[in-house]
């Protein structure tokens, strides 16, 4: 144990003395072979002196007036660590960052440094590097920072305190404001603490302008028309500028606009008018007035164009541009003129005669018109005609589900009118084609659909069964529904278009076959094999595949399922005693047809369930059993095998049967089938029961001197879980133990005749008892042994009760690791010597007279003296006296110490 005081350089060294008191010596030597050392009879010492940045290595060894012992387990430790040397530190202007360094110092693991503020304020960084940074200073400070060399057990003294500045502080409240009459910008700030001068610059997408000032304000005075500026102040003193974040922006007045394309012609009601984009402009305005005094204006915030509407149609209209930015407007354009087209005919209208296909198309008069052109478009068909005067025309040729866009287009002088006067005209519908019909499982439904005719806002589908049965349906779209059609009939399917208008032109007949009808015959038998029932039917009219099923029912919940593409089919995995309802449908494309009349089959009996074996403990006979089958005329049959390999076959009309004859030690496995006036059962779940065990046999034992066991063993019982044996003496003493293994031991009475037994046990039942082994323990030995460790020379001082006629003793000590030690005498005591430290032994005491060859141990045990270590406690040594195998009605000796 050392500690070390930080202040003082003074180590104290600490240990746990030894038994017998001496002097110590503690000793420090660093790695260049300086030594320290102290002395006393304590159990701690202090060493003074010791060097910075220095690893001790420490030692301490007891000492007496005659001798040394050997040193204790060395002791690393590590003394002050020196201070660090050359402190300095640089500022980063940009970022206020002081950046800390210094030399590396003699036993320093890591470093503190400590930074400290004008306001008391202060920060520490601790690395393993001889440098450190402390970001975010602020801005005009002067700061003071030392370093302190750390290791693992003390801090180092400060180092030299070094002083650093930081950069001077961003203005603040920067403001630029325009004069939109001479484009001059004043900016202007508060004051920032340490700074003596400032640099305003002001940048806009490669422009730039700037002034210098040592006061709070400066004037940029070539600032150009539409520049977003970004004003900037910095503040500066001898060696660093404050940082680029004092700023704040302005945007001078826009540049006048420049338009594109001056003149516009035979607009209608509203022209776009464009220019050239200007990006420092807010939004737009362009004003138009017509020479009948007709005002419009637009604004636009995109900057390059914007919609002039309401413009009278017939007007010319004179107009100009101008752009406006965040605080100012800039010049007017120059002027353009907009001149807009004919007036749209209105009101234009038809008349059309399904018929005929002939359309007579009419509009209402306009101003400013010469002519009129009409023309109507239908996809690539295009029918024309031209009226010079008159305000309506017929329109021939027009052909079926077409919608034709009519355009009626006043002519003038210079152009026509931009936006026509329009109309819509649907025609007849045609007859639909690509007419198809497929089956749709649910209710035998017929989805018909056709490719759609153009105009044609409804339909109605027909169908005629060629057994007289008639289905219809309407619908808007191009797919209509036939339900609950007659199974396996052909129809005739028509689909007739309607529009607003007329109704179109009936489609070509279709044909569809119906689905399918379901099989009809259907017959079921059983085959005993397998539970397997065997379904059979007549062909339906047209069929893909047959499928058969069972209907669930509460003695078989499950549906079972089979098909086939012929006339039969096999169903198997069926529960047995059931009666199922089977029926069979018909699919053909995809579908089902409604399932068959339904017919019954009864499948085979159940096996029995429940079974148990009994075993009859005193006899070994068994008795199965099981519960009885539901079925009244059943009878049973049951299936034995022994493990031996002998096998049985037995006959009841009972639930239960009595198995007798049987040998002990046996495991048979039975299994039971029912079986009925139709077929036989599969065999239930086999069961497993045990006959009685054999009582075990091939008794033998082993007696043991010095412990009294007596160890019995024997041959295995088969199928026996456990075993119990049973020791009789002739003295009265019985003594018992249970094992699940074939030997087992017992102490007893030494020196008298026993009788012993074994009982085989199952889960079920217990063995008759194995003939009985009779057996003398084992001979008595001197008792009342009593032992004394002798912790100096490391012996047992042993004695013990002393027999008449006895002529020589042999004391005998067991180590744990079968190791011995004897003495011999002819008294009641001796010493037996050279133990092994630290052992657990055993000790017996023998005469001449007895013979019991070699002794494994005794009940009596003692530890031997343990070895002695530097900062080990030494403390008295207590030992427990426990009773030899003679002592077996003392109780135990007295605890016996020695130190």
């Amino acid at each position: 144990m050392t500690s070390l005081n930080c202040s003082t350089s003074v180590l104290t060294v600490g240990w746990v003395p030894g038994s017998i008191p001496v002097n110590y010596s503690a000793t420090a030597v660093d790695t260049s072979g300086t030594t320290l050392q102290c002395s006393t009879g304590n159990s701690s010492c202090s060493i003074a002196g010791l060097r910075c940045g220095q690893q001790y290595t420490v030692k301490v060894k007891p000492i007496s007036s005659t001798c040394e012992g050997y040193p204790s387990t060395p002791v690393t430790v590590n003394s002050v660590p020196c201070v660090a040397m050359n402190v300095q530190g640089t500022v980063d202007c940009s970022t206020n960052t002081l950046q800390a360094s210094w030399d590396a110092a003699a036993g320093a693991v890591s470093y503190i440094s400590t930074v400290k503020g004008a306001g008391g304020s202060t920060a520490s960084c601790s690395t393993a590097n001889q440098s450190c940074s402390f970001p975010h200073l602020q801005c005009a400070q002067t700061y003071s920072f030392s370093v302190v060399a750390v290791n693992d057990r003390c801090n180092s003294s400060k180092s030299t305190v070094v002083a650093a500045t930081t950069a001077p502080c961003d203005p603040t409240n920067v403001t630029a404001s325009l004069n939109c009459l001479t484009g001059v910008v004043t900016v202007a700030w508060f004051a920032s603490a340490g700074a003596n001068q400032y640099t305003v610059v002001a940048d806009a997408n490669g422009k730039s302008d700037s002034c210098n000032s040592t006061g709070t304000s400066c004037k940029l005075t070539n600032m150009q028309c539409g520049g977003n500026y970004t004003v900037t102040v910095l503040a500066g003193d001898a060696k660093c500028n404050s940082s680029v974040l004092a700023k704040t922006s302005i945007v001078t007045a826009p540049c006048a606009p420049v338009i594109q394309n001056y003149n516009r012609y035979c607009v209608n009601n509203y022209t776009v008018v464009n220019w050239v984009e200007n990006g420092d402009a807010l939004s737009m305005t362009v004003n138009a007035t017509s020479d009948w005094g007709h005002s419009v204006s637009c604004s636009s915030f995109t900057n390059n164009s914007c919609s002039l509407t309401n413009l009278h149609c017939g007007q010319t209209y004179t107009a100009q541009a101008v752009a406006k930015g965040v605080q100012c407007s800039s010049k007017p354009s120059s002027t353009f003129q907009i001149v807009t087209a004919p007036c749209t005919p209105a009101n234009v209208g038809y008349q059309y005669s399904c018929d005929t296909g002939i359309a007579l198309v009419s509009w209402d008069e306009t101003l400013g018109r010469i002519s009129f052109y009409v023309r109507a478009q239908s996809g690539n068909t295009t029918v024309t005609s031209s009226s010079s005067q008159g305000t309506d025309c017929s329109l021939f040729g027009l052909q079926c589900s077409n919608t034709y866009l009519i355009e009626v287009i006043a002519v003038g002088d210079n152009c026509n009118s931009t936006v026509p006067g329009v109309t819509q005209l649907q025609t007849a519908p045609c007859a639909p084609t690509n007419i198809s019909a497929s089956l749709l499982c649910e209710n035998n439904t017929a989805s018909v659909s056709w490719q759609f005719s153009p105009g044609a806002i409804s339909y109605k589908v027909t169908a005629s069964g060629r057994n007289g049965d008639q289905k219809s349906c309407s619908t808007n779209t191009s797919s209509c529904l036939l339900s609950n059609m007659s199974c396996a009939v052909t129809y005739i399917i028509i689909v007739t278009p309607f529009s607003k208008q007329c109704q179109g032109i009936d489609s070509r007949p279709y044909n569809y076959l119906a689905g399918p009808c379901p099989p009809t015959h259907v017959q079921a038998s059983l085959q005993c094999a397998g539970n397997v029932g065997q379904v059979t039917w007549d062909a339906a009219l047209k069929a893909d595949l047959y499928s058969v099923s069972t209907l669930p029912s509460i003695p078989d919940p499950s549906v079972h399922n089979c098909s086939s593409n012929g006339t039969s089919c096999s169903l198997t995995d069926l529960s047995c005693g059931a009666t199922v309802a089977i029926s069979v449908v018909t699919i053909e494309r995809g579908c089902r047809s409604q399932p068959s009349d339904v017919v019954f089959l009864k499948t085979v009996i159940c096996p029995p369930t429940g079974v148990t074996g009994v075993t009859t403990c005193s006899n070994s006979n068994i008795t199965v059993s099981w519960n009885p089958s539901p079925d009244k005329a059943a009878d049973y049959f049951i299936s034995s095998q022994g493990s031996n390999g002998t096998s049985a076959n037995y006959t009841t009309s009972a639930a239960s049967r009595v198995l007798s004859g049987l040998q002990c030690g046996d495991l048979f496995t039975f299994k039971v089938a029912a079986r009925n006036s139709d077929c036989a059962s599969f065999f239930s779940q086999p069961i497993q029961t045990k006959t009685a065990p054999c009582p075990p046999t091939n008794l033998t034992v082993k007696t043991e001197c010095g412990t009294n066991r007596a160890i019995l063993s024997w041959a295995p019982s088969k199928y026996a879980l456990s075993y119990t044996a049973t020791f009789t003496g002739v003295s009265g003493q019985v003594v018992s133990c249970s094992t699940n293994t074939t030997t087992c031991s017992v102490k007893l009475d030494c020196g008298n005749q026993f009788s012993a037994v074994v009982v085989a046990s199952t889960e079920t039942c217990n063995s008759s008892a194995s003939a009985a082994l009779g057996f003398r323990s084992a001979p008595c030995l001197p008792n009342q042994v009593q032992a004394v460790l002798n912790c100096s020379t490391n012996s047992f001082a042993v004695q013990w009760k002393g027999d008449s006629g006895v002529i020589m003793y042999k004391a005998i000590a067991i180590g744990s690791d079968n190791s011995s030690a004897t003495c011999d005498t002819n008294s009641t005591k001796c010493t037996i010597k050279n133990l092994k430290c630290g052992l657990l032994y055993s000790i017996v005491v023998t005469t001449s007279s007895v013979d019991c060859g070699t002794i494994q141990g005794s009940d009596y045990f003692m530890y031997s003296d343990a070895a002695i270590e530097i900062f080990s406690i030494s403390s008295p040594q207590i030992f427990p006296v426990h009773s030899s195998n003679s002592d077996k009605n003392k109780e135990p000796a007295d605890v016996e110490t020695f130190e």
